[in-house]
């Protein structure tokens, strides 16, 4: 009798062992949340890893069976049991998802599309079963006052104030295809080469005089850009309007704008004879495949055009698909292996500002003015990196972006845990597994930011 006890006593322990266990499983699984965004493509390969370059259309969604395990949100979904899908629709169109601006006909559940037919893109790709405000939103462009605005007057009710928090910084490389030049040739461009290309005021090779070649390129210049609001021509543009003033450019000035025609509007490029020398993409991959198309077709005014762009760099690089362009050193320096050789690239102490957003350009400079947010009731949620801080570093390869990560103050119940989680991941001081972001890869983390888990966890609510 009481060897039977024992035996019962036994199998109701094993009894409650499986049921702890299947309870630990459920609870596992019951606790794993997807997270829904999308926004810059300039990130979209630290943030996700290159899977996406070998879909036949060039997918712009990312679902989270196809985020590479060894990028950044990868390893923070491997670590935490979490996951995160992503559509890379441009800066500016992320924040219109985010602030539920439909002026274009964008919405959060409408089709997420691929880069190959760019009006395929006119939202998240997210089931409406799922959600109808996305989780967060990444770009490379910080919110205007404009932008911000819109989130309070269309999603206030419900998720109070935007945030935003620098997370990476990339660099960005002008990038070439001339068959011209043997494979392998390695060019280079003063920063003044790059002011006049992109102004419009060097219209042919054979007037670019520091190449570093022999060889004379008799060609016009077809110059590839962003045609969508893209935190790439941001950055590049508030690079252009420090640096390209003083005489550089004598006829007009850069403005410091997300999309790339009103950051030349005053400038000849755009202006130029009607025909190829201005094309406009939209997407960092886009531009990439235009360039790598090659030389247009000559005409019976003379050679045909080579292609002069500008996309973040890693895009450039060989992701084991053959490198589809070359980019110029710019005096003298790459934008991989000169670009933050310790894998961080650290802000200059006090550049980084709080409640605060961009409100435009001044008429006479170009440069982005930036003054306090209104409304304002959660302070120190607004986190700008200040343009002028990285426009024109001191040392290192000189075009530099900061992209950043934008969620909802409140509204975020049942994903809080995990969005402050996810929204922290980019401050930890060790990221194990993470090799798509680093030396030499085109990213860097963000030193000096001052931003913790407290901070992030402070500006969110339920």
């Amino acid at each position: 009798m009481s060897g039977m006890k024992m035996g019962n006593a036994r199998i109701k322990m094993l009894a409650g062992a499986l049921l702890l266990c299947a309870g630990g499983a459920f609870a596992t699984s019951a606790m794993s949340t997807e997270l829904f965004g999308g926004g810059a493509t300039l990130p979209a390969g630290g943030y996700l890893g290159w899977n996406f370059l070998s879909s036949p259309t060039q997918s712009r969604l990312t679902l989270p069976a196809n985020v590479d395990s060894a990028s950044l949100f990868g390893a923070w979904g491997s670590s935490t049991g979490n996951s995160v899908q992503y559509c890379q629709t441009g800066s500016g169109a992320g924040k219109k998802a985010l602030n539920g601006d439909t002026s274009a006909g964008f919405g959060v559940n409408n089709a997420c599309g691929d880069f190959i037919n760019a009006a395929s893109n006119v939202g998240f790709g997210v089931p409406t079963t799922a959600i109808v405000q996305p989780d967060f939103a990444a770009s490379d462009a910080p919110l205007s006052s404009t932008e911000y605005g819109l989130f309070v007057t269309n999603k206030g009710a419900v998720h109070g104030e935007p945030i935003q928090f620098p997370a990476l910084a990339g660099s960005i490389a002008i990038v070439w295809k001339n068959s011209d030049f043997p494979a392998g040739t390695k060019l280079n461009l003063t920063n003044a080469d790059v002011c006049n290309v992109l102004a419009g005021n060097i219209t042919n090779w054979n007037q670019l005089h520091n190449l570093g070649t022999t060889v004379v390129s008799n060609r016009p210049i077809r110059v590839v850009y962003r045609s969508d609001g893209s935190g790439t021509s941001f950055n590049l543009s508030n690079h252009l309007s420090a640096t390209c003033g003083n005489g550089v450019v004598t006829n007009g000035h850069f403005v410091t704008d997300q999309t790339f025609t009103n950051v030349v509007a005053n400038l000849p490029l755009i202006s130029a004879p009607v025909g190829l020398t201005a094309n406009g993409q939209s997407g960092n991959p886009a531009v990439v495949t235009a360039v790598a198309a090659g030389d247009i077709a000559p005409s019976s005014s003379g050679p045909g055009e080579a292609s002069i762009g500008y996309a973040e760099t890693a895009n450039t690089l060989d992701h084991g698909l053959g490198q589809p362009v070359s980019f110029f050193t710019v005096n003298g320096l790459s934008p991989v292996t000169d670009f933050a050789t310790t894998g961080t690239f650290t802000l200059p102490s006090g550049s980084v500002v709080s409640d605060q957003v961009i409100t435009g350009a001044d008429a006479t400079t170009g440069r982005p003015t930036v003054a306090a947010q209104t409304p304002h009731t959660t302070a120190n949620c607004m986190r700008l990196v200040s343009p002028d801080s990285y426009a024109a570093p001191t040392s290192g390869y000189p075009i530099v972006a900061v992209t950043y990560l934008m969620a909802n103050q409140k509204g975020n119940s049942t994903n809080l845990a995990t969005l402050q989680s996810f929204l922290s991941n980019p401050y930890s001081l060790t990221h194990p597994g993470v090799t798509t972001v680093g030396a030499n890869t085109g990213f860097a983390f963000l030193g000096g930011t001052g931003i913790t888990s407290r901070v992030i966890t402070g500006c969110t609510a339920a």
